[in-house]
């Protein structure tokens, strides 16, 4: 592959992703994952910006 910018795996029933991002000189696919914890991830946006957002995902 020559280029790709990123990289996401995910495995809904763990909620969990693994990332990866492209650096100046190798792709993406040619980089270490990172594991993020979904939920952990929702847990730290303000209640506000997920209501507003599932508000107007509808529009």
């Amino acid at each position: 592959m020559q280029s790709n910018l990123h990289n996401v795996l995910f495995v809904p029933a763990d909620g969990v992703l693994y990332v990866a991002n492209a650096s100046h000189d190798k792709p993406a696919a040619e980089r270490p994952y990172v594991r993020l914890e979904l939920k952990e991830l929702l847990k730290t946006l303000p209640a506000t910006s997920v209501e507003s957002t599932v508000a107007t995902a509808g529009d």
